[in-house]
């Protein structure tokens, strides 16, 4: 558990007891929430109220930081995407259907070609159902992987049972296709 120590009461308290700010170093305000709230009851009102009535200015002061600032619009991007990610692209394939029929149909004609004849189909299915299984038990989504990639610039692995395996769906989101044993 983070702790931090509000700079007006003096009082250690926990992370979440602290306002996010993305300009400190840890990315919570130096005050408490209570302190906060009891200098200023009505500072939450007036940023509104501003916000409402200079909204142009502060928009622009706030692509001209975050150009300045790239590392603290990037934390602040990821912070944005992991809390707003999957609805975006809920809305994203929404919006865009005729978009993700074409991949989804890429996608099937990139795993019919790397399937060879050989490929014992059971075995295959055999790691769908365990990545199904795992993610109902576990409340984690597992996806079926492959370990050498279908498609890349270097090298491209076949749809069979011997390059399966099921990861976490996070491990395997981030190592897209660039990592596999051997890798030059």
């Amino acid at each position: 558990m983070n702790l931090k120590t509000c700079t007006k009461c003096g009082v250690t308290k926990a992370f979440d007891h602290f306002h996010a700010h993305n300009r400190s170093k840890d990315g919570k305000r130096s005050t408490c929430k209570t302190c906060r709230q009891s200098e200023d009851p009505g500072a939450a009102a007036r940023a509104r109220r501003y916000y409402a009535n200079n909204r142009e200015k502060v928009l622009a002061y706030q692509k001209a930081y975050s150009k300045d600032h790239p590392e603290v619009a990037a934390r602040s991007q990821k912070v944005w995407l992991g809390k707003n990610g999957f609805l975006y692209q809920v809305q994203w394939k929404r919006n865009n259907p005729g978009r993700v029929n074409a991949l989804t149909a890429k996608r099937r004609e990139c795993v019919r070609r790397a399937t060879p004849t050989w490929a014992n189909l059971v075995e295959i299915e055999k790691f769908y159902i365990e990545a199904r299984a795992l993610t109902e038990s576990t409340g984690v989504p597992h996806h079926v992987d492959h370990v050498v990639p279908m498609t890349s610039k270097l090298v491209c692995g076949l749809h069979c049972q011997f390059n399966l395996q099921v990861l976490p769906g996070k491990e395997n989101l981030q190592k897209h296709n660039r990592h596999w044993p051997d890798m030059p």
